[in-house]
C-alpha cells in the first residue's frame, strides 16, 4: 500500500442512518423497483423523508448492499437505510469500495426468511484510505472505465 494510504475500518468512514419520519405531504415511494427504473413510483403521505441526490443503501433482500442515489425527494423504501459518509471521503469513493463488495455482501447476508445485510461484516471491513486528490483521482479513473465498458456493451 503506498505510504501516504491509510487503513480504516468501514464504520469510521461510513454508517447507515433510518432517516426522518414524516407524514402529511405527497411523494413518491422509493422502493428498489423504482430506484431501478423498472416501475413509475406510488405516491404515499408518511414515511422516512430523504431528498434528492441522498445516498440509500439496501440492506433487506437479495442485493442487499447495493448502493442508490435518490432521483428526487420522497419516503425512503422499507428495505434501505440512508448511507451517511464522513465528510473528510469523497461519496463517490465509498460507493466504489461498496461495489467492488457487493458479492462479499451478498454472499454473508443474515436472516433466513429474508436476508439482510451483514451489518457486522458492514462494520468492520478494512479499507484502504488515500488522501482526498487520490481518492478523486481514483473516481474520475473509475468512470472513465465505466464509460468505456458502457459503450462496448
Amino acid at each position: 500500500m503506498p505510504e501516504n494510504w491509510a487503513f480504516s475500518r468501514l464504520f469510521n468512514l461510513a454508517w447507515l442512518e433510518d432517516g426522518d419520519k414524516s407524514k402529511g405531504e405527497s411523494l413518491p415511494y422509493l422502493d428498489a423497483k423504482t430506484l431501478r427504473g423498472k416501475q413509475d413510483p406510488v405516491m404515499i403521505n408518511e414515511g422516512r423523508i430523504i431528498e434528492k441526490g441522498t445516498n440509500v443503501i439496501l440492506v433487506d433482500g437479495e442485493n442487499s448492499g447495493e448502493v442508490f442515489e435518490a432521483p428526487y425527494r420522497g419516503y425512503m423504501g422499507s428495505t434501505f437505510k440512508v448511507l451517511q459518509v464522513s465528510k473528510h471521503i469523497e461519496k463517490d469513493f465509498i460507493k466504489i469500495i461498496l461495489d467492488f463488495y457487493k458479492t462479499l455482501f451478498k454472499d454473508n447476508k443474515t436472516g433466513s426468511a429474508i436476508p439482510h445485510l451483514n451489518k457486522k461484516i458492514f462494520k468492520s471491513l478494512v479499507v484502504g484510505l488515500p488522501p482526498i486528490n487520490e481518492q478523486k483521482i481514483i473516481i474520475s479513473k473509475v468512470k472513465s472505465v465505466i464509460e468505456i465498458l458502457k459503450d462496448e456493451v
